[in-house]
């Protein structure tokens, strides 16, 4: 439904407490169980900046993921993502994750529909 909902949003706005099946690695809200703690800058239907506090426990992310993927989630994980997991087995800080989309901003700078746009051709 994030997805989708997203791409209707033409002017900039910021999203906070997005569903926690929108947010895998986001801890969940300590106020609601079906929001992340987690927040996102909306701009054209693109998410341009965006930051959550992360799940620092094993457990919870085998949670989350089951609630995402459902009771066989570890046939759907990446291998990247059991990493993750094996990661967190160990444990983890506490520590809040952002992340600024440059090529985005970019794109929408320039007017290009995509920054692959310009790399050079070979004519």
């Amino acid at each position: 439904a994030y997805k989708e909902s997203k791409r209707n949003v033409k002017e900039p706005i910021l999203i906070t407490g997005c569903l926690v099946q929108d947010a895998p690695f986001a801890k969940t809200d300590i106020y609601n169980a079906t929001l992340a703690q987690d927040f996102r800058l909306i701009w054209e239907g693109k998410t341009i900046f965006h930051g959550s506090a992360e799940i620092e426990s094993c457990r919870e992310q085998i949670e989350r993921y089951t609630l995402i993927y459902g009771p066989g989630y570890d046939e759907q994980l990446s291998e990247g993502e059991r990493y993750y997991l094996e990661m967190l087995s160990y444990g983890f800080p506490k520590f809040f994750g952002i992340a600024l989309s440059v090529d985005l901003l970019t794109q929408m700078a320039i007017g290009i529909n995509d920054v692959r746009d310009l790399r050079p051709t070979i004519v």
